[in-house]
C-alpha cells in the first residue's frame, strides 16, 4: 500500500498584505466578524476552507474581522488574512472549550463599536456562547452551522445540563438569520425557533482550480478510480469503501484502486485501516494521502467516482469540489448531499451498506456512458452553483438583507 504525505501542492496565491482590514474602496462597507474555534490554518479542512473560500472575494468588497481558536493542526495561514484576535485553545475539554467562548465574547465586546455583524462559523454549543455578547451589544449575528445532527441539535452530555436547552434555543431564536448547508439544518434551526424566513440556503465554494482538466494524464490516472475526501473519522465511514471494493471483486472480478485523501485521527486508527484494506487484499490497490494544502491537483489529475457513505453532513466542500472536478457521485441521503445529487443528475444516492455502494459504483465502471453523463452533469451544476464568487455575492447580499430587517441598525460608516 502506498502512503503519501504531501504537504504543499499548488499553494493558494498570496492575500496581498497583513492588516485584517484592507482599505475601503467605497463610501459603506459592511463590517464582518467572524468567530471561528479551528481558526483558519493551514490544513485541509472542511470549516477552514470553507471560510476561506468565502471570505476571500469579499475582501475588497467589506472589512472582515476574524476571531479565532488555534489548535493543532490548524496554524494560522499566512496566505490568509491573519486572526485580529486568536488564541490557543488547547483541546477539546470542556474546560478548553469554556475559556475560549468567554475570551471571544470577551473580543466582540471589546471591538462592538467596529462591527456591523457577526458571523458564527459552526454552531456547537461554546461557539454560540458568544452570541450572548452581540445580544448585549445590540449587534446582529447570523449563524452557519456546518453539519446537520451534530451541531444544532441538542446532542451529548452537556444537552442534559437545564440551562443548555433554553440557553441554545434563545440564541437561535434571537439570531438576524442562517445560513444552511442542507435541508436537514434548515429544520433543525426552525425547530429552535428560528423564522424560516431568516434562513437561507448556502453552498461550500469551490475555487476556478478545480473546474481545469489536466490533459496530461497517464493511462493509470485515466482509469476510473474511487475517491473519499474528508477527514478519516468515524462519521464518514471510509471503512465502508473498504468493504464495497471487496464486494467488487468477489462479484465481478474487479478491483479498483481507491484513494483516501484526508487525515486520520491517530495512528491506532490509520494501523486498523491498514490491516482493514490488509484482510480484503486490497493494499496494493489503495493509497492514502495526509493532509493536502489544495486537492485540487489530485482530483483534476484523475477519472472517479466520489464516494463518502457519511453519517451526518452539511453540504461537504469535497462533495462540490469533486463535482466541480468532474467527478459522479456515491453518496448517503444526510445533509444536503442527496438532494444535491439528485438535483445536478451527477450520481447515486445511497443507503449506508458496503453492498448498495458496491452495486452504484459497479453500474459507473461498467456502462462508460452512465459515468460520463453523470461527470458532465456534475461539472455543469457545480460551474452554476458552487463557484466561489457566485457564493461569496449570494452570502453579502443576504447579509445586507439582515442588516435591513433589524430597525435601527444599519451599517456603520
Amino acid at each position: 500500500m502506498e502512503m503519501t504525505s504531501i504537504t504543499e501542492l499548488n499553494p493558494p496565491e498570496s492575500q496581498d498584505g497583513a492588516s485584517r482590514c484592507l482599505k475601503p474602496t467605497q463610501e459603506e462597507r459592511l463590517r464582518i466578524g467572524v468567530v471561528i474555534p479551528k481558526g483558519v490554518g493551514k490544513g485541509y479542512s472542511g470549516p477552514t476552507v470553507f471560510l476561506k473560500r468565502l471570505v476571500r472575494p469579499l475582501l475588497d468588497r467589506s472589512d472582515v474581522t476574524i476571531y479565532a481558536g488555534v489548535q493543532e493542526g490548524h496554524q494560522p495561514d499566512p496566505n490568509f488574512i491573519p486572526p485580529a484576535r486568536s488564541m490557543d485553545i488547547g483541546g477539546t475539554r470542556g474546560a478548553d472549550q469554556l475559556l475560549w467562548a468567554l475570551r471571544s465574547a470577551v473580543w466582540i465586546v471589546r471591538d462592538s463599536a467596529e462591527l456591523d455583524i457577526v458571523h458564527f462559523h459552526g454552531a456547537s454549543f461554546f461557539n454560540l456562547l458568544p452570541a450572548l455578547a452581540c445580544l448585549g451589544q445590540g449587534i446582529p449575528y447570523v449563524l452557519v452551522p456546518l453539519a446537520s445532527r451534530s451541531e444544532v441539535v441538542e446532542t451529548g452530555k452537556l444537552s442534559k445540563l437545564p440551562f443548555v436547552r433554553p440557553l441554545r434555543r434563545l440564541i437561535v431564536r434571537r439570531a438576524a438569520g442562517a445560513f444552511a448547508l442542507g435541508r436537514e439544518i434548515e429544520e433543525e434551526l426552525t425547530t429552535l425557533g428560528l423564522a424560516t424566513e431568516r434562513i437561507h440556503q448556502i453552498a461550500n465554494p469551490v475555487t476556478a482550480g478545480f473546474f481545469k482538466s489536466d490533459t496530461h494524464q497517464s493511462d493509470e490516472d485515466r482509469a476510473l478510480r474511487v475517491v473519499f475526501v474528508g477527514a478519516m473519522i468515524e462519521r464518514k465511514r471510509p471503512e465502508l469503501i473498504l468493504e464495497a471494493l471487496a464486494i467488487l471483486r468477489k462479484e465481478h472480478g474487479v478491483t479498483l484502486y481507491a484513494d483516501f485523501i484526508g487525515p486520520f485521527p491517530s495512528e491506532t486508527h490509520c494501523d486498523r485501516f491498514l490491516e482493514l484494506a490488509r484482510t480484503f487484499g486490497l493494499s496494493d490497490h489503495v493509497t492514502l494521502v495526509d493532509y493536502v494544502e489544495d486537492v485540487a491537483p489530485l482530483l483534476t489529475s484523475r477519472r472517479g467516482i466520489f464516494v463518502l457513505p457519511s453519517k451526518g453532513e452539511g453540504l461537504p466542500g469535497a462533495l462540490t469540489e469533486s463535482m466541480a472536478a468532474g467527478f459522479p457521485s456515491v453518496v448517503t441521503d444526510v445533509g444536503a448531499m442527496g438532494d444535491t445529487v439528485r438535483a445536478a443528475g451527477s450520481g447515486e444516492v445511497v443507503a449506508a451498506s458496503a453492498t448498495a455502494i458496491a452495486d452504484s459504483v459497479w453500474s459507473m465502471v461498467a456502462d462508460a456512458e452512465v459515468w460520463e453523463s453523470y461527470a458532465q452533469n456534475a461539472r455543469s451544476y457545480a460551474r452554476e452553483n458552487f463557484h466561489e464568487d457566485a457564493v461569496a455575492t449570494k452570502y453579502l447580499h443576504r447579509l445586507e438583507e439582515f442588516m435591513a430587517g433589524r430597525s435601527g441598525k444599519g451599517i456603520k460608516k
